[in-house]
């Protein structure tokens, strides 16, 4: 096993792959756990007095030095990249940079100057995206879906390499969103009113039970005879339905430059459904059936306002957007 690893370290100095000192590093880590598991079977000796011969070196050293070369060839790696990045201004880069100087946190808690580099690397990779709202000033209840859209917290829209802010005309930003919603569509108000009557023939007591002549039959102790006794109800119900639709559409559109035509529209929308019933009654409970017994409910809702529904639509609309602009990875 030793030799198989150590033709693998031979194989990896010869490479050109930045990562090839981590990879030797592991390979040293793997060695040396395999020498500490064989240090607690020595000396191991045979029956007939043979002692096996087994190489304990310590490869610290070893370690140590592939450790050393690693954090060296990350941090050159990093440093080269991001003096590109820097040089033409490119974002892209400035991540890659980032990437490799993160590789170094495995080695080293602090290395040189890592935390500054990662900083400026940071700094530069960000994409600063501003985010309008358009909509019709003069549409009846659009303020008030304005202001959900609006509150939208931007802080939990961004990552490592996103942020986002409320548009200011006078900032330039790497990427524009425009939220442009349509006005809101309220539907009609309807009520449906079902009225029936049910009947049943129910049991009421008892009753004795006579013959064709007009006697009482008796048993043959001379106990009169009962029957349940049988009555005719009668119920009349009510059946309420109450719904109301309202729909609310729009497009988030992103631009590199405000001027040019968008590189993407994603359309959204989102609905307001309303449903409500009621279930009423009068005349004699029992000439209900179990489906009406179990739907018995004599309060309904009164339908949302336009306002109402302008506030749901708007909190749905507010949702929606932010669950859009988290699927476009703009970075």
């Amino acid at each position: 096993m030793n030799d198989r690893d150590l033709k693998k370290i031979a194989s990896l100095e010869r490479s050109a792959a930045v990562s090839r000192w981590e990879d030797i590093y592991d390979v040293y880590s793997r060695m040396m756990s395999r020498r500490d598991k064989a240090s607690a079977l020595v000396p191991l000796i045979s029956e007939d007095g043979y002692e096996a011969l087994m190489d304990l070196s310590d490869l610290s050293a070893y370690r140590l030095d592939a450790r050393d070369k690693a954090l060296e060839a990350y941090y050159t790696e990093a440093v080269e990249i991001l003096n590109d990045a820097k040089k033409y201004n490119d974002k892209v880069l400035a991540r890659e940079a980032k990437k490799w100087l993160d590789k170094t946190d495995r080695f080293a808690a602090s290395y040189k100057d890592v935390s500054m580099l990662k900083r400026t690397a940071i700094d530069l990779g960000i994409v600063n995206i501003g985010i309008d709202v358009k909509w019709d000033k003069n549409a009846a209840l659009s303020k008030t879906i304005y202001d959900k859209i609006a509150a939208i917290r931007l802080d939990k829209l961004g990552n490592e390499w996103e942020r986002y802010y409320l548009f200011e005309k006078d900032k330039n930003y790497d990427s524009y969103i425009v939220i442009d919603f349509s006005n809101p569509e309220f539907g009609a108000e309807r009520e449906n009113v079902n009225n029936y009557e049910l009947v049943a023939m129910v049991e009421d007591g008892i009753e004795y039970l006579y013959d064709d002549k007009g006697k009482i039959v008796k048993d043959s102790l001379g106990n009169k005879i009962t029957v349940p006794r049988k009555v005719l109800t009668k119920a009349w119900v009510s059946e309420i339905f109450r719904e109301k639709y309202s729909k609310l559409e729009a497009k988030v559109l992103v631009y590199r430059e405000l001027k040019s035509l968008p590189v993407n529209n994603v359309p959204v929308k989102v609905y307001h459904e309303f449903k409500d019933s009621a279930v009423r009654y009068t005349g004699d409970k029992r000439a209900l059936n179990n489906d009406i017994m179990n739907r018995l409910d004599n309060y309904i809702e009164g339908f949302p306002s336009d306002r109402d529904a302008a506030e749901y639509l708007g909190t749905y609309m507010a949702n929606a957007v932010e669950s859009a602009i988290r699927n476009l990875n703009l970075s």
